[in-house]
């Protein structure tokens, strides 16, 4: 197939022509208008081949395939990631050294993304408590007040809850008979845990 380079670089329609049977030469020239999206709707990865793709050529891009988010090898503003959590928050899991700020943004959409954060701050694990505070489970060495915070919010998580101690225990018990009026979370606790298998004998006593 003969194809004119030069008419390829500024023919917008001739560029389209080319490129339906062969999308692959998107890496001869930077493409024009629209035809960047035509090539990616199909081919996601090509962008990786492209000339000087603009930010919104990316965008589009990992909309379409969220795993190149991780291989591309260009930093994108805050902004340019909240945006991709918005549209997709699992899109999240492929951002590379993600800023505090994204962070932050993804643990309030889906609170269970904190757990594909490394450097958990305190103010991340709260956030990601409060909005869902079984979310505690992700969270790496959450310290007491989180533990009694996710407690509080909803007894069962304790089960989620490592080095729980004796007094959450009991607590955890008698929200769950105050709240869901039910004391069956007793059937899934340790006998090691005394003051609240003490309590739940006092309570059918």
């Amino acid at each position: 197939m003969n194809i004119d380079w030069k008419r390829f670089e500024k023919d917008q329609i001739y560029q389209a022509t080319i490129l339906i049977d062969n999308p692959s030469y998107c890496n001869r020239a930077k493409l024009l208008n629209n035809n960047a999206k035509f090539v990616l709707r199909r081919f996601p990865e090509y962008v990786l081949r492209m000339i000087d793709p603009s930010d919104e050529t990316y965008f589009f891009a990992c909309i379409n395939k969220l795993e190149l988010l991780s291989i591309i090898h260009k930093s994108f503003s805050d902004e340019f990631y909240i945006r991709i959590i918005k549209r997709n928050a699992n899109a999240f899991k492929y951002i590379r050294n993600p800023s505090h700020k994204v962070c932050k943004f993804a643990v309030t959409i889906q609170p269970t993304l904190i757990r594909f954060i490394e450097k958990q701050t305190f103010e991340l694990q709260m956030r990601a408590i409060k909005k869902n505070p079984f979310s505690i489970q992700y969270c790496r060495n959450p310290n007491r007040k989180l533990k009694w915070m996710a407690i509080h919010k909803n007894p069962l998580t304790i089960f989620h809850i490592t080095n729980r101690s004796q007094t959450m225990v009991l607590v955890a018990v008698q929200l769950s008979r105050q709240r869901f009026k039910s004391t069956e979370i007793i059937d899934h606790l340790p006998d090691k845990f005394v003051l609240a298998h003490q309590y739940y004998k006092l309570l059918t006593s």
